[in-house]
């Protein structure tokens, strides 16, 4: 059985040429059964004028349709039966007097919907979209996308200048999130690798980041990848995002073969990692370079700050805030969430607890309402909220749904001068990337920080784990077994006592597999056989409580060049191959040019080669075919199968000898065709 949507459809004139000062917008309406449309001029032109000849004539019944209408211009569309008829209509507007020359340009729709409201919500947004000159909705700005190649991996990351994208047509600075995707046949097919969005109840609320690595791929195949921002859509439009890049020129597409790494090349990386101001935060700063020795030497700066954002909503008030007490302030988000006449709430973001409901908002306030008294609400922050122009339409104040927010965030300068991430907003555990490529992230410590056998030699352990984090404290604990024995049953069973500066806890008749809690920390037991230990056998067991960044803490860097280890070099410069031996006809890395060429470029690879050598290959004979030198920070050389003079080496077996300063390498390869 088939099933039918009805939908409501129509057109309509947006915009018309005016006389007099006014747009005479649709004039005549008339309609007439399909069969009986005249392709005479006469007739035409007496429908879409309404001429009263054309009405009196024999003709008129067939396109004048007044019912109860008494306007000759207009039929009465109440006269059509409700089963309807095979009809077409015409409407005009007019009439014009055009002179020589004259232009007369009119905008015209058709517009459809599942019900009547639908079909005039429609007729609304093509008005609008008039209004906004055809620059109707549009997606966020296109990242622009760095790529770097490793070994079987690809290290990505691109720039923040998406989420400061306004959508002209809705008023709304909508940016969602990021989507990275990865192609092995030139864009003709994408993978979507990775989705990172802001976590604000829509999507997969996963926070954003600005790195991704893609492990796994193949050392000398050639790969596409591409990073587009997407917004969040709406109720009348559906999520918009920006395109794929479709060649090299596009700023968010870049095109990559991995490579295999230089024998005995540590690469580009970080030295330690300074506190380097007044913060108290214990969390760890976790640095990872892209492998660029442009890098090297680099020193970077990494400090926090706060920076408020229009998130949801039209309005154009605006937060601004000051920092009365930096000690209480927390790496936290915050909102400013407007509920109906003209009331708000203050919540943090971050953990979801509403820290003030209900605050009363006066729109038009100028300088500014103070809401944040001395950081009360807000820890160690004063916010405040105003409209900074107080003649406003008034469709810019805010609404129910707008939402104001205040982010942790964080500033990187390099070199003391470079700017390379400006107030972004941060959050923990999420991949940062400096716009030269330097990714690191700021991760909660180990709350357990070392576990240690300090006494005994039984055959017994205990296995630590959090329980509870509220209840964790910065202590040193001794956990002893104070005595051991069997129960009734012939179960081995121990006591044992937990100590810091003094005994804090005791536990008895614990049995192999049982557990106990102290101080928001768990210990499992484990002796085997069911052989208790007995006294004397000791644990110590340290424990730390995470402290969170605030905009006191700061963390200094620097970045080293790569290093050559020769002797490693010379250990493994057996570790040499050439891919793939024997070559066949064809390998996989040789791109295929189709309509331009009958034949692949033919390609052979030399990898885990020193970052510096001179490749010789010869025949069987001894006869040098080929010399490549190889300069590079990777250890991949390829060959195109041609010898010095350019033309292609004939089918059999060849010698090559790598040779670098540090070592020298003999082996063999084949051709077969």
């Amino acid at each position: 059985m088939a099933r039918w949507k009805c939908w409501y459809d129509g057109c309509s004139f947006l915009k018309t040429p005016e006389v007099n000062g006014d747009q005479l917008g649709l004039t005549d309406f008339h309609y007439n059964i399909y069969n009986d449309d005249r392709d005479i001029d006469t007739v035409q032109y007496g429908i879409m004028s309404s001429a009263s000849t054309l009405f009196n004539s024999s003709f008129g019944g067939d396109y004048f349709h007044l019912g109860a209408n008494p306007d000759l211009h207009f039929d009465d569309t109440t006269t059509i039966p409700s089963g309807g008829l095979d009809i077409l209509a015409n409407i005009s507007s007019g009439p014009y007097e055009i002179h020589p020359g004259d232009t007369l340009v009119f905008y015209t729709v058709i517009v459809a919907g599942e019900t009547k409201d639908g079909l005039f919500q429609s007729l609304d947004e093509a008005y609008k979209i008039l209004d906004f000159n055809f620059e109707i909705a549009k997606a966020p700005s296109t990242p622009t996308l760095t790529a770097v190649s490793g070994n079987n991996s690809v290290n990505l990351y691109w720039d923040d200048e998406a989420e400061n994208s306004l959508d002209n047509f809705s008023g709304e600075y909508d940016f969602e999130g990021y989507r990275v995707y990865r192609s092995v046949d030139k864009g003709i097919t994408w993978t979507l690798l990775a989705d990172f969005d802001l976590i604000n109840d829509i999507g997969l609320d996963r926070g954003l980041q600005y790195s991704y690595t893609d492990i796994g791929v193949v050392n000398g195949i050639e790969y596409w990848y591409s990073v587009t921002a997407y917004d969040r859509g709406g109720d009348a439009l559906e999520s918009l995002e920006s395109s794929k890049g479709s060649n090299a020129d596009a700023k968010n597409l870049e095109i990559v073969i991995p490579v295999s790494t230089a024998l005995g090349r540590t690469p580009v990386s970080s030295e330690d990692v300074i506190h380097s101001t007044g913060g108290l935060s214990n969390y760890v700063l976790d640095v990872l370079p892209a492998d660029l020795e442009s890098l090297a030497e680099n020193n970077y700066d990494i400090g926090f700050s706060f920076i408020s954002k229009t998130e949801k909503g039209k309005l154009k008030t605006q937060l601004t805030y000051e920092v009365v007490d930096s000690s209480r302030s927390l790496s936290h988000r915050y909102g400013i969430a407007f509920k109906i006449n003209g009331i708000f709430d203050i919540v943090d973001l971050t953990t979801g607890d509403v820290l003030r409901e209900d605050i009363n908002y006066t729109p038009r306030a100028f300088p500014g309402a103070l809401y944040s008294s001395n950081g009360s609400i807000i820890p160690g922050i004063e916010i405040h909220i105003y409209d900074p122009n107080p003649s406003a339409p008034i469709d810019s104040l805010p609404a129910a749904g707008d939402l104001l927010t205040l982010n942790f965030a964080v500033n990187t300068v390099k070199n003391s001068s470079d700017s390379v991430i400006a107030n972004r907003p941060f959050m923990l555990d999420k991949i940062q990337a400096t716009t030269d490529g330097v990714a690191f992230t700021l991760t909660k410590p180990e709350i357990i920080q070392n576990v240690s056998r300090i006494g005994g030699v039984d055959d017994f352990n205990i296995e630590f784990s959090v329980s509870d984090e509220s209840l964790v404290e910065n202590a040193l604990y001794i956990i002893s077994v104070e005595g051991s024995g069997y129960d009734s049953e012939g179960s081995g069973i121990i006591s044992l006592s937990i100590k810091t500066d003094s005994v804090i806890a005791e536990f008895d008749s614990l049995t192999n597999l049982d557990s106990f809690e102290f101080n928001g920390i768990s210990g499992s037991l484990e002796f085997p056989n069911d052989d208790p230990p007995s006294p004397g056998n000791i644990f110590s067991v340290e424990t730390i409580v995470p402290v969170e960044p605030n905009i006191l803490d700061g963390y200094l860097f620097k970045i080293k060049g790569a290093v050559i280890n020769s002797e490693t070099v010379s250990q493994d410069i057996n570790k040499i191959r050439v891919v793939p031996n024997p070559y066949v006809v064809s390998s996989l890395f040789e791109p295929e040019f189709g309509e331009l060429r009958r034949e692949p470029l033919r390609q052979i690879q030399f990898v885990n080669l020193p970052s510096e050598c001179t490749i010789h290959i010869f025949s069987v004979n001894a006869d040098l075919v080929k010399t490549l030198y190889h300069n590079s920070t990777n250890g991949t050389e390829t060959w195109d199968l041609r010898s010095e003079s350019g033309r292609e080496i004939a089918p059999g077996v060849y010698i090559y000898v790598v040779k670098s300063s540090d070592a020298e390498f003999m082996e063999r390869f084949a051709v077969i065709k």
